[in-house]
């Protein structure tokens, strides 16, 4: 996706920056900041236009052996939606760590949906969109799909499982049960090295 083709260079400045020079370190926080939110304002725009693309809901719930799923139509409207909630964790988790860290950041006017970043509104939403990574990995896994599907939602799902083996939240709570059904389904099928090279088994 075009949109976020700048988050590798931005996250590779932040690599090479210098922690110990906190003048400098701020200034790249602030660049970082500034280069995140406009991502998020592009895959928005991209979003909106990717939904008004389609007659019919892009995403829906399925059961299957129990348990409801996020389905899709199709493998690349999946990869895409996924990638998208990816990618908008990431700006978002960076922006509100930085103005965290910078409490000066705070001066400059980010708005995120119409929110600061710091909103509660945001941190569940960064929840939520993990939530539906982890649900819509069945689809990922059907048959049909073999190790294809497995490496589209790999990215997604590393990004989702950082997040919520970090945020302190009620509402993450109701994740461990469908966390370990995807790890035992991974280890079913031999996948199970994805998850160690993640720390995450």
């Amino acid at each position: 996706m075009n949109e976020a083709s700048a988050i590798p260079s931005i996250l590779e400045k932040l690599k090479r920056s210098n922690p110990s020079n906190s003048a400098g370190a701020y200034l790249v926080a602030q660049d970082a900041v500034s280069g995140f939110a406009d991502i998020v304002d592009r895959l928005a725009i991209w979003n909106q236009s990717f939904q008004a693309s389609s007659e019919h809901p892009l995403s829906w719930y399925r059961e299957v052996d129990g348990e409801m799923h996020l389905w899709f139509s199709n493998i690349t409207t999946a990869t895409c939606l996924t990638y998208l909630w990816a990618f908008w964790i990431i700006c978002v988790s960076r922006i509100r760590q930085f103005r965290a860290d910078f409490p000066s950041l705070r001066e400059y006017e980010v708005g995120i949906h119409g929110q600061v970043p710091e909103n509660a509104y945001i941190l569940q939403e960064v929840i939520q969109l993990s939530i539906w990574i982890l649900g819509s990995v069945q689809f990922f896994m059907k048959d049909e799909m073999k190790l294809f599907g497995v490496s589209s939602v790999s990215f997604p799902l590393h990004t989702a499982l950082e997040v919520l083996n970090t945020v302190n939240d009620s509402s993450v709570a109701t994740c461990s049960k469908s966390y370990q059904n995807i790890i035992e389904r991974f280890t079913r099928r031999g996948y199970q090295d994805i998850f160690m090279s993640w720390g995450a088994a």
